[in-house]
């Protein structure tokens, strides 16, 4: 409601009335006609100030444009392949000077950091966002370091039926491995590890089911000398 209130009019427009045949009836007349009209006349003001009540304290205003944060770009082809994702996620980071900051879309299985790694070498990674990890809702948003201790524990949630990469590790937490078929290591909100074998340092999530996953965590990745 808002704007013109064609209850106004008819009030006015009664009392206009009104005014107009008190002269062309008789009082007998005028009485019965005149409280009927009063009574039509007050029931169209309330009426009218009743919308106006409603338009001031029940307005609805369009709401503020969603502004959307980091989010990682689209790779193309199947969202929910396991193969290393190594779109253009990888950047410098202007906050940490030395870090390098990569994207981790909830739906890839393994995003190559473009990071190489030599044996020995250490990697320092930190590790913010948050992903969905069903599409039901009825588990919660999940950080870098997911549900911890372990996948077991995360059965409050249901039976899983289906693998996870790492069943022993925290639940939809952040992992990590150097080269594609390297030991998987936890990673989380934050780590720092040396490297036991050389190849390509990836990150992924630890989850079962990739399909129904949205989102993406942010890492930052520095080596240490």
């Amino acid at each position: 409601m808002g704007g013109f209130d064609p209850a106004w009019f008819i009030a006015v427009g009664i009392a206009f009335v009104l005014a107009a045949t008190s002269h062309v009836i008789t009082p007998e007349q005028r009485r019965p006609v005149g409280r009927f009209l009063i009574n039509l006349a007050v029931v169209a003001a309330l009426i009218g100030f009743g919308g106006l009540a409603w338009d001031r304290y029940h307005k609805v205003e369009s709401p503020p444009p969603v502004v959307s944060g980091l989010q990682a770009p689209a790779p193309g082809g199947d969202q929910t392949s396991t193969e290393p994702y190594t779109g253009p996620s990888v950047g410098t980071n202007a906050l940490r000077p030395g870090w390098t900051t990569v994207n981790i879309p909830a739906n890839q299985g393994w995003t190559d950091t473009t990071f190489t790694v030599n044996t020995g070498e250490t990697l320092a990674v930190s590790a913010a966002g948050s992903i969905i990890v069903t599409t039901d809702g009825h588990i919660p948003p999940m950080s870098p370091a997911g549900f911890r201790p372990n996948c077991t524990a995360a059965e409050v949630y249901g039976k899983f039926f289906l693998p996870f990469p790492a069943f022993q590790l925290p639940c939809w937490s952040l992992i990590g491995r150097i080269g594609m078929n390297g030991p998987i290591f936890e990673v989380g909100t934050n780590t720092t590890f040396r490297a036991q074998s050389s190849g390509e340092f990836y990150l992924g999530v630890n989850d079962n089911n990739l399909g129904d996953n949205s989102g993406n965590w942010t890492a930052s990745i520095a080596p240490v000398r």
